[in-house]
């Protein structure tokens, strides 16, 4: 997930920063060269200067061990950080796993009522038929056909949500 790659990448930022701060330890060095052109007449002269510098500082009043120790603290923050997305993540995925697990149940059991209730239309739709049911046994068998029909529907479309839920959470 992009989460994690962005909490990473600053931990690489915070760890590059720790040894950053760990060079203060140690003598910068420097060196330089520069030419041209100069004279007060004319043909020009070229010149040239080359230069090192070597600093090293011996106290700066633990600021460099201070800059460590920030440092320091803030890759531990950054790995806390990391690590708790990591089970946050775990949580989301598990929780839409489930969830998608128990609308396929629900799936399941609006289907078998479906078919239950089609035998039952049936059956009052054939009792209709032979004079033997009234219409209002009828029009309570169709009720119960429509209504299965459409737990059916939004058992399916709980099922869609859920899958995108998963998709969502595993970084898809």
């Amino acid at each position: 997930r992009p989460e994690i790659a962005q909490v990473k990448d600053q931990i690489k930022a915070a760890q590059a920063l720790l040894k950053s701060s760990q060079a203060g330890n140690w003598p910068s060095i420097t060196a330089n060269a520069a030419g041209g052109w100069e004279n007060t007449e004319f043909p020009l002269e070229d010149y040239w200067q080359m230069g090192v510098n070597v600093s090293w500082p011996l106290f700066t009043g633990f600021r460099t061990q201070g800059k460590i120790a920030e440092s320091r603290a803030q890759v531990q923050k950054l790995e806390a950080s990391r690590r708790q997305l990591e089970l946050q993540i775990l949580n989301e995925v598990s929780t839409a796993y489930l969830g998608l697990n128990t609308t396929i149940e629900a799936i399941k059991t609006t289907e078998l009522g479906l078919v239950q209730a089609q035998e039952n239309m049936d059956l009052a739709d054939g009792r209709y038929k032979n004079g033997v049911g009234n219409a209002l046994e009828y029009s309570d068998a169709e009720l119960a056909l429509t209504q299965a029909k459409s737990n059916l529907v939004q058992a399916s479309y709980q099922y869609h949500q859920q899958l995108a839920d998963l998709d969502r959470a595993v970084g898809r």
